[in-house]
């Protein structure tokens, strides 16, 4: 509602000062003149202004997430990960308009929240998407990442060759060999492709990475996609399913 109220606040300005409104207003009885004193004192509050504005800056790129995971698509591991990210930054850094200790009660918030939910499964997931894999990653990233090698290996994939794919592909990333370029791999119709389907297209080359990655960057954590998840999965284990 407030983000609602920032954005139309020029054309309330423009409308209590329009004749027709005023001469609207004055016809009005006692309530109605009051209320309309109300809406232009409120229209008018500089102050009011300023602290929405300030609320919109914190508070809108936070809802933007909670959007995402609530909606149909665009919810993968690796996309909330960033986004989670440059909340982390945003919260972390000082914040003009606040005073310190109030951002660090956000902060706190924030990451209380944060790592609840976080898990080396996201780490994983963002180390390997087309969107962030050429990126500089933390210790701490690369070593979910192997964890979840480990736990997703099998006698087919197993751990050492998952691992060993995946330093061939990192050296390949480097010199830019097996398609992994910017006209290739990295061109505008294949970063428009599913990463699911980026990574079953891309890292053939690398067969136990590439068992890792389509899996891994299927999921994703929206609440529309587990209900459609548990949807089929109940389907499948039904009575008419089995019969």
């Amino acid at each position: 509602m407030i983000i609602r109220f920032y954005e139309v606040h020029s054309i309330l300005e423009k409308l209590l000062v329009d004749d027709d409104y005023n001469t609207w207003v004055s016809k009005q009885k006692g309530d109605t003149k009051a209320r309309g004193r109300e809406i232009k004192a409120t229209v008018h509050d500089d102050a009011l202004l300023k602290n929405i504005k300030l609320c919109i800056s914190i508070m809108e790129p936070c809802l933007r997430v909670l959007r995402l995971t609530d909606g149909t698509t665009g919810a993968t591991l690796s996309n909330v990960y960033a986004k989670m990210l440059n909340l982390d930054v945003l919260y972390r850094n000082q914040i003009p308009g606040i005073s310190e200790r109030v951002r660090i009660k956000i902060h706190a918030i924030f990451m209380a929240r944060w790592t609840y939910f976080h898990t080396p499964v996201m780490s994983a997931a963002y180390r390997l998407a087309p969107e962030y894999c050429r990126q500089v990653h933390e210790d701490d990233v690369e070593n979910d990442m192997l964890l979840v090698f480990k736990k997703m290996a099998t006698e087919a994939h197993p751990y050492a060759a998952i691992r060993s794919d995946y330093q061939a592909y990192e050296i390949a990333l480097k010199t830019k060999s097996f398609d992994l370029t910017d006209s290739v791999a990295f061109s505008k119709y294949a970063q428009a492709m599913p990463p699911y389907q980026w990574a079953n297209t891309y890292l053939r080359s690398w067969p136990h990475l590439r068992y890792v990655a389509t899996r891994l960057l299927a999921l994703n954590c929206s609440a529309s996609g587990c209900e459609h998840s548990w949807s089929v999965e109940g389907w499948f284990h039904s009575k008419n399913q089995e019969a």
